[in-house]
């Protein structure tokens, strides 16, 4: 059963894709992989939304202060706070370890190519998903800047 599913699935993204203009076919295979993942419970369906939506509104009273706001936007701090607030079981400590070790997590992102580094000490083993995140954030970046400059 799963060979026929992975055929089909193949089968029919060769031929959607066909039909498609370049810039559009690396937006396709990002919504049909976020689909895949969704339905075989990989990606969480709150994770998912938290990520499209951004951190939205929350109590900032208890959220640490930015560690360096001229390396961490102010929507990325909050979005690292409501992933631990939202999933402490995965990200419990996560803005503490940010604010601690800014340096390291500096050097993984001005690294040349972050997607292939490991993520600063234990979040690299205990954060599989993290790295995913921000493998989709790039995609997501790289996809807007072809939209809007097509």
């Amino acid at each position: 059963m799963t060979y026929l599913i992975d055929t089909i699935t193949k089968t029919i993204y060769t031929n959607v894709t066909r039909g498609l203009f370049e810039k559009d076919k690396l937006i396709y295979s990002f919504l049909i992989s976020v689909s895949i993942n969704k339905h075989a419970s990989i990606l969480d369906e709150t994770l998912w939304g938290l990520f499209l939506r951004g951190a939205g509104v929350f109590d900032k009273s208890k959220q640490p202060a930015n560690p360096d706001k001229t390396f961490i936007q102010p929507l990325s701090w909050d979005l690292a706070y409501c992933l631990e607030l939202n999933f402490p079981e995965i990200f419990k400590g996560f803005t503490k370890h940010i604010s601690t070790k800014v340096a390291l997590w500096k050097d993984y992102f001005s690294s040349e190519d972050p997607n292939n580094e490991k993520l600063p000490e234990e979040w690299n083993t205990k954060v599989r998903i993290l790295v995913k995140l921000f493998k989709i954030l790039q995609i997501i970046a790289d996809c807007s800047t072809l939209i809007f400059n097509n």
